[in-house]
């Protein structure tokens, strides 16, 4: 079966890892592996690297009004003759999706990671139906905001759920931090507002006053760093919150940590949730998008309700002060991240899910 990849992406996240991480594991399982993605991204190198065919391709918003380039690239598809393509941003799967329909190809799926609405807009409309064949979601939620703003938009039962996965060997020796003062607090994610960091720069403040003695490590960048820092030292916090920059190393990071603090205010699939998890890491998070999917409530973590500062510091709080509790979700966390959410699991998913696309087009 042959299958091409598309993501033009230049910035590294969770679409960009699943991609990537799937392209690589079906290639090794004897798939027909290709991909597009732009000249100068994380995700080409990677490609690459695993000697993957790669397309090197800049992607625009409007780059699907180009003849030419419309033209150049249904020409490739023709060429290839994939079974599927599968699609990650807006911008892709209007110029790619296109272009795969002018060629013929049968299997066009747009990989939705973001559980932000559809717009119900005509040019959106015509894609969904005339373009898209399938959708691969990454949790339920993200599923149900494929039709939230548009019921008809896409028939329901072609948008089929496979949970992202870990890679399992990676979290076999956890290394058990020890326990001693500061409690270490800890968030892992790109720094934008999205993420919702200045929530956990609040939660700081709130855990000053209360005389708690802890460490706030934050991880990852983003174009809200400047204004992150600034609200720290404006708040007199320096001596409690680090910004740590990128992490390369999620495990080592996660190590070092007590609690899992993870204030989003919206998400496709918290991966770093499950790598908390797999590390022991109780987990305090808003009970928005997919994460009532993935924190097992009150077993692993606590769920509060969405933007609710004083609730998300009383559950912290009270993690803080009762070490047991800490531990007791830690291992029943790791439990349910090792049953639920390999890379293996998905992986052979995925794989099942292609194979019933071309049995189907058969």
């Amino acid at each position: 079966m042959k299958i091409v990849f598309v993501n033009s992406c230049k910035s590294w996240g969770g679409g960009e890892k699943w991609h990537f991480e799937m392209a690589s594991a079906l290639n090794h399982k004897g798939f027909e592996v290709s991909a597009i993605g732009s000249p100068s991204s994380i995700f080409s190198d990677k490609i690459t690297h695993e000697k993957i065919l790669l397309k090197k391709l800049k992607v625009r918003g409007l780059s699907f009004l180009n003849p030419i380039k419309l033209f150049k690239l249904s020409r490739y598809f023709k060429k290839l003759a994939p079974d599927a393509i599968i699609i990650n941003l807006s911008a892709d799967l209007k110029l790619a999706g296109f272009a795969a329909k002018i060629a013929g190809v049968k299997s066009i799926i747009y990989r939705r990671g973001s559980a932000i609405p559809i717009k119900n807009k005509p040019l959106n409309r015509f894609i969904f139906k005339n373009i898209v064949t399938n959708v691969l979601a990454n949790s339920l939620e993200t599923k149900n905001t494929v039709l939230a703003n548009n019921k008809t938009l896409f028939p329901e039962e072609l948008i089929h759920v496979i949970y992202n996965g870990v890679h399992l060997s990676d979290f076999t020796e956890i290394f058990t931090k020890e326990e001693k003062d500061p409690i270490v607090l800890g968030n892992l994610a790109r720094l934008s507002y999205q993420k919702g960091q200045k929530y956990l720069i609040n939660l700081a403040e709130k855990l000053k006053q209360e005389n708690f003695n802890f460490k706030l490590l934050i991880g990852g960048e983003g174009e809200l760093e400047e204004e992150l820092k600034k609200m720290v030292v404006e708040k007199q916090l320096s001596e409690y919150v680090e910004f740590v920059g990128f992490v390369s190393d999620a495990k080592a990071f996660l190590e070092q940590l007590d609690i899992f603090v993870f204030p989003s205010i919206w998400e496709g699939f918290g991966f770093s949730i499950i790598e908390a998890k797999l590390c022991k890491k109780p987990v305090v998070a808003f009970k928005i998008s997919s994460n009532p999917e993935v924190i097992v409530e009150s077993k692993d973590g606590f769920l509060v309700a969405p933007f609710d500062e004083d609730a998300f510091f009383e559950k912290t709080k009270e993690l803080i002060e009762n070490k047991q509790l800490r531990k007791q979700m830690g291992e029943k966390g790791r439990a349910d991240a090792l049953n639920r959410f390999s890379h293996e699991k998905c992986v052979a998913e995925v794989e099942k899910y292609l194979l019933s696309l071309t049995n189907c087009a058969e």
